[in-house]
């Protein structure tokens, strides 16, 4: 999971450096909706953790 530096709300800001993890096989989950505005929160990370773990692939936790 990655949250984004200073809690910046757009999960684009780090677009190149993700995809170059995600490209290693590396599942990465970016808090906050592309080009997004405000900040994120703790809860949005622990949300990812929980989707990943617990949700995946589940009708509750639709995919993005």
């Amino acid at each position: 999971m990655w949250g984004e530096g200073s809690c910046n709300a757009d999960g684009l800001s780090f677009l190149a450096m993700l995809t170059e993890i995600a490209s290693h096989g590396v599942l990465v989950l970016a808090s906050g909706a592309p080009s997004g505005t405000g900040s994120t929160t703790s809860a949005l990370l622990k949300d990812s953790f929980e989707w990943i773990t617990t949700g995946a692939g589940r009708a509750k936790y639709p995919s993005v």
